[in-house]
Formats: structure tokens, sequence, C-alpha cells
């Protein structure tokens, strides 16, 4: 049996303190990153479901009268209205901290911003937040 030489009394002790530190620094950035992809994700569901309603507020008047499937895409449009008001209803705007809406008659365009709050991954970079933006675009389509 070979004994440790005496100088070499705690490293073991050291290096394994030192992997954990790495390893746990390791694991609160990827926990950051993971909450940055999933909040990215929750705001495109977010404006996607804004964009569908827009795109379902066609004008009644031209369908009716050509059979054109066209927006209605005024400022005070029904496209932009029932797109801002998808947004303003959903459940999980947390992270929204900001959004708009355009229409044309041929599609709608739903912008959202988000911020999502970093604690490690924060601490490195020197910011605290994470800014998301996502733009959504929908068109009208008639049924077949």
């Amino acid at each position: 049996m070979t004994r440790a030489r005496p100088d070499e009394g705690g490293f073991a002790i050291l290096w394994v303190l030192g992997l954990t530190l790495v390893v746990m620094a390791l694991g609160g950035v990827s926990v950051d990153l993971w909450r940055g992809f999933t909040e990215r994700r929750s705001i495109a569901a977010i404006a996607d479901a804004a964009a569908h309603a827009g795109a379902s507020g066609i004008d009644e008047g031209v369908y009716r009268d050509s059979g054109q499937v066209v927006l209605d895409a005024g400022p005070n449009g029904r496209a932009v209205h029932l797109a801002q008001q998808n947004l303003a209803s959903q459940a999980d705007k947390r992270s929204l901290t900001a959004w708009s809406v355009s229409a044309t008659p041929q599609q709608v365009t739903v912008q959202v911003a988000g911020d999502v709050h970093l604690s490690l991954l924060g601490v490195f970079t020197g910011d605290q937040h994470l800014p998301l933006h996502v733009t959504a675009v929908a068109e009208p389509r008639a049924s077949p």
C-alpha cells in the first residue's frame, strides 16, 4: 500500500469543491437559458393566437359584394380590434412588456415584446433581463 505524501493533504477535497461549484454555476446558467426559451415560446404562442384572431376580422361588406376575403384593416378596423382583444384576454402574459397590432387588407401583423428576469446569467452579463421580441403574421383565407 502506498501512502499519500504529506504535502498532498486536502487536495482532493479542494478539487471536488471546485468541481461542485462549476457544476452548480452551469446548472444555474442552464436554468436561466431554459426560462428564456420557455418564455419566448409562451409569448410566441400569444402573438400567434392574436394574429389568428385578427385574421378572422374580414370585411363583411366587401365579401358580400365581391366574394373577396380581405380584412377590415382600418386603424379602428375589426382585424386590429380582434387581435388587441385577444392579447388583452391572454391569461399567461406576465412577461409581456409591450405589443402592437397593424393590419392591411391582406394580413395582420402582431409584434410582442417581453422581458425575462435572469438570476445567475445576469450576474455574468451585467444585465438582469433578457429582452424578447416576436412577430406573428396571419392572412385571411376563404373556407374550401
